[in-house]
């Protein structure tokens, strides 16, 4: 499953993790959930986030490895490329190592 959880961490109420912990009840087979973390609200929309918003959104991701959050995905690119708040840096202190592809079982 791959969510588009577009809300910054802060306000808990609806925050990425609590929409986080949502999705990843909803894997009642075991699948694998990615994250979609919203990079275009580096640039725009009522609410902008520094690129240190999506650094604590990798680590909440990461910090529930074990429950099956396996990983991030970004929109859009063109935020990352155009390194928009210096977001290529935040994500290259972030992802130092070469990702090893998820055994996916049900395959």
């Amino acid at each position: 499953m791959a969510p588009q959880l577009y809300w910054p961490i802060d306000p808990p109420a609806q925050s990425y993790p609590v929409l986080l912990n949502w999705w990843i009840s909803q894997s009642t087979k075991g699948r694998h959930v990615y994250a979609g973390n919203a990079a275009y609200k580096l640039a725009q929309g009522s609410v902008q986030y520094e690129a240190r918003e999506i650094a604590r959104q990798v680590n909440v991701t990461r910090s529930m490895r074990d429950r099956l959050a396996l990983g991030n995905i970004y929109f859009s690119t063109k935020d990352i490329m155009n390194n928009i708040k210096g977001i290529q840096t935040i994500l290259a202190e972030l992802y130092k190592q070469k990702a090893m592809i998820p055994k996916m079982n049900w395959l």
